[in-house]
């Protein structure tokens, strides 16, 4: 990105040094001011455009913390009802359960 942005800020400055030395103000103070603003303009440009990636980053992370904290809840209901099942397939074949004849398996 950085390159690219500095290719452009080259090329823009070589366009006004080419404009004031056609006019023949080569070094003139208003030549002096609009590259001072091609620089300027790049380093908002380079600013911008790392924050904006920054932000993209921070977001991508949120996502990925959100979607692993979804996938440990449904592991964690998965776990809880896979021993719930086992647990009442056991009592019923112990003979344990009121209703020893009814397997009851419970499926998230």
């Amino acid at each position: 990105v950085q390159t690219s942005i500095d290719t452009a800020t080259k090329s823009a400055q070589a366009a006004i040094r080419s404009k004031y030395a056609s006019m023949g103000m080569s070094g003139s103070t208003a030549e002096q001011q609009d590259l001072n603003q091609v620089q300027q303009t790049a380093a908002t440009q380079g600013f911008q455009i790392a924050d904006t990636l920054l932000q993209q980053g921070l977001n991508e992370t949120q996502i990925s913390a959100q979607l692993y904290q979804e996938l440990v809840n449904i592991n964690t209901q998965q776990n809880a009802a896979t021993g719930s099942a086992i647990a009442n397939l056991a009592s019923s074949l112990s003979g344990g359960s009121a209703n020893a004849n009814t397997i009851q398996l419970k499926v998230a």
